[in-house]
């Protein structure tokens, strides 16, 4: 169960870590969750094998900074470019959907059609394995796809007010 994962992950953390391990977790991780190509490591047997998931717990946040790093340099390059904000914002999302399969938008679109389609626990879950989308996931996507980024409307400053005292 999930106990048992966590328990071996805690295990391995408290034992010292060797750089080769933990850099063949790292490269299965970014595997795993993403479209980066990933080269076959020295003693790797498969490079699109199965990740040792216990052993991914240690890397995630190294994964999610290799994967945040797509768009983030997307972004830096299309300000300066002079795409304005939200064009560079709008190509830095699109970067992150390329760079990791639209792994999110698919996730989104699952948990909206078995939200949306079923009416008990275990019809939803049903709805949510099938790899077809449904009228509620497309829904969810499309709307996804107008407003990509919260907006805010331009008010007054938030926080404490700022004047004489």
């Amino acid at each position: 169960g999930s106990y048992s994962i966590v328990t071996k992950a805690v295990k391995a953390d408290a034992s010292p870590m060797t750089l080769r391990p933990m850099l063949t977790d790292l490269a299965r991780s970014v595997s795993f969750y993403s479209r980066l190509p990933v080269p076959l490591l020295p003693g790797e047997p498969d490079a699109h094998g199965p990740p040792d998931f216990p052993g991914m717990v240690r890397v995630l946040p190294l994964v999610g900074a290799v994967i945040g790093l797509v768009p983030a340099l997307v972004l830096l390059a299309a300000l300066p470019l002079g795409f304005g904000p939200l064009l560079s914002a709008a190509l830095a999302a699109a970067a992150l959907a390329l760079a990791t399969g639209a792994f999110h938008e698919d996730g989104l679109a699952d948990t909206a059609d078995g939200f949306g389609g079923g009416a008990t626990r275990e019809r939803k879950l049903v709805i949510m394995k099938d790899s077809r989308i449904g009228s509620f996931g497309g829904a969810a996507r499309r709307d996804r796809r107008r407003h990509p980024l919260p907006h805010r409307r331009p008010g007054p400053p938030r926080g404490p007010a700022s004047g004489p005292g």
